[in-house]
């Protein structure tokens, strides 16, 4: 596997594992959000709660690559690993 394809493999393999981590914590505030409601003056809305928690899905989707901006990273990654590997070849890339 080339190295540039490794990354990629990688780099979305940790987005996925983000994507877990969040929606677990997700859980977890929904949990917190009911119990908070009991005990609240002014109860708020689960999507404010979630964004006051730096949870909401606004922030999340504002910061994913879209499907062309992937593809760009990919094509650029494979072109400079081909670069790499041509100097340490002593070819001209």
């Amino acid at each position: 596997m080339p190295y540039a394809m490794l990354v990629q493999a990688m780099r979305v393999a940790a987005e996925c594992d983000a994507d877990d981590r969040r929606e677990r914590l997700r859980e977890c505030a929904f949990i917190g959000w009911q119990v908070a409601q009991v005990l609240a003056q002014q109860p708020v809305s689960f999507g404010d709660y979630l964004r006051r928690l730096g949870l909401d899905y606004e922030r999340e989707e504002l910061s994913r690559m879209t499907p062309e901006q992937r593809a760009a990273e990919h094509d650029r990654s494979i072109a400079n690993a081909e670069r790499v590997m041509a100097r340490m070849e002593g070819r001209k890339a």
